[in-house]
């Protein structure tokens, strides 16, 4: 009896057992084709086509075929671009080529309906006329600046979008001061100073919202009214957030900040060369050597220079031009341009370092400027002559000793050299000058120019003028004698 009992259960543990797999292989093969019918539903909504049509101040009006992913702000890139699409789906459609067929339908003025090149730009005050019914405000900035679904909504086939004028120098207000994306942001209808700051992509860490101006023209359009708001106030009450009108103006005044990143850099025979942190219009020069570890034994103080870029380089054209308003001869125009030149890409501020370090004049410890750059070279112990002589390359130096002694050194003058012209280029500050003007110093360079070999025709020529001259001067002497018979 107990043997019938066990099989019996056995046999039924089997049967519920098979039915238990067989449900779970159903719901496995459900959940597989519910799957593969979301993803083919899926696929078939992201690559559906719809047409769109756009309309008003773009580049290209006309009717354009999209995927329903995309908003309104696709549709309007589209729009503006330099040359229509070249499928044959997405080129303008004859229907909407006259605007005079979207007048009749009393949705637009005539006068908002122009073509214009316009910047590529978030656009605001656009309409979306559903094809369904329906009209939805378009406002991309808002989108852009908020992430706001609502005011860049998703395309349905058959909408139509419109982009009214826009007009730069009167349809807007402005946002100026502490504020992530200052300038000119296109007026529409119902905004308030929180939304122009919002526009604006909000306020920067230097930002004073205690101190917000609002600056709007009198009814004279003519004087200016000014306005102070407190934001904190403006978020409590909602009377002091003031409704904005074309031509309005905000101004967030910045507190100054001294804790940017102000540096220079210092090289060569130094302890610890590299960059170091300043403090704003008063870090000295001596004090900046003291926390590089001071000079090496190897270096020249005579030749340190400090080099300061005064102009930035997005003003480098404008300060060409301006340096040249003066009365410069033809003769040194070049030259003037080129030490402008030098000028503008690496000026030099003086500093005398063998006072300041040997003899501690303060008066030699100026205060440095952020990106300045500080350059103590090494002793050379040498002079390099070159140009016109025997045996060109450095000579040992020894203070005192002048030109000629370098150039004597070097091989002496060759048959083809103008000793008449010997330059002297210091080392700090490549000056070309003559020996009369300074002494030759460590690492300075020594320059004999070559003789230029003239042709056997110059002479003649030389010599034909001056027999020209010549013979005017004797013609003349004859012609008084014979006067004064």
């Amino acid at each position: 009896m107990m043997k019938e009992i066990i099989r019996t259960f056995i046999q039924y543990s089997l049967l519920l057992l098979i039915f238990y797999l067989n449900l779970q292989i159903v719901n496995a093969q459900s959940t597989i084709d519910a799957t593969k019918s979301i993803n083919s539903q899926m696929q078939v909504l992201q690559t559906s086509k719809i047409s769109i049509t756009v309309t008003g101040a773009v580049k290209n009006p006309g009717t354009y075929i999209l995927n329903v992913k995309d908003r309104v702000d696709r549709a309007i890139q589209l729009a503006n671009q330099y040359d229509l699409l070249t499928n044959q789906e997405s080129k303008p459609d004859s229907k909407y080529k006259n605007e005079k067929a979207l007048l009749q339908k009393d949705r637009f003025s005539p006068d908002d309906v122009y073509i214009l090149e316009l910047k590529e730009k978030p656009r605001r005050n656009i309409l979306l006329y559903r094809s369904k019914g329906g009209i939805i405000k378009v406002d991309i900035q808002k989108y852009y600046s908020m992430r706001e679904e609502r005011w860049n909504p998703f395309l349905q086939d058959g909408d139509i979008i419109f982009v009214p004028r826009y007009e730069e120098k009167k349809n807007i207000f402005a946002v100026y001061g502490g504020v992530n994306v200052p300038g000119q942001i296109e007026y529409s209808e119902d905004d308030r100073i929180t939304d122009a700051i919002q526009l604006a992509y909000g306020f920067t860490s230097r930002a004073r919202t205690d101190s917000i101006v609002l600056y709007r023209y009198g009814d004279d359009n003519i004087s200016i009214k000014e306005q102070a708001v407190n934001w904190t106030e403006l978020q409590k009450n909602a009377e002091k957030n003031i409704v904005l009108q074309p031509g309005d103006r905000i101004v967030i005044p910045e507190r100054e900040d001294l804790r940017e990143d102000y540096h220079i850099t210092i090289s060569g025979e130094v302890r610890f060369p590299g960059v170091y942190p300043i403090t704003r219009d008063q870090t000295k020069l001596s004090t900046v050597i003291q926390k590089a570890g001071g000079i090496t034994n190897n270096a020249s103080l005579k030749s340190a220079l400090i080099y300061r870029n005064e102009i930035a380089p997005k003003d480098f054209r404008i300060e060409q031009l301006m340096s040249l308003r003066g009365n410069t001869t033809v003769e040194d125009t070049s030259n003037f341009m080129i030490e402008n030149e030098v000028r503008l890409s690496r000026g030099v501020v003086r500093a005398d370092f063998e006072k300041l370090l040997n003899d501690i004049d303060t008066t030699q410890d100026i205060v440095l400027r952020t990106e300045d750059i500080i350059v103590i070279p090494s002793v050379l112990k040498t002079v390099y002559v070159y140009g016109q002589v025997a045996a060109p390359g450095n000579v040992v130096f020894i203070d005192g000793e002048s030109v000629e002694y370098y150039i004597e050194k070097a091989g002496g003058y060759t048959d083809h050299s103008r000793s008449g012209d010997v330059m002297i280029i210091k080392r700090g500050s490549r000056q070309w000058l003559s020996p009369s003007e300074t002494k030759v110093e460590e690492g300075d360079y020594i320059w004999i120019p070559k003789d230029l070999d003239k042709p056997f025709s110059y002479y003649l020529n030389i010599g034909s003028q001056a027999a020209s001259i010549i013979s005017v001067a004797v013609s003349i002497i004859l012609l008084t004698i014979q006067l004064n018979k």
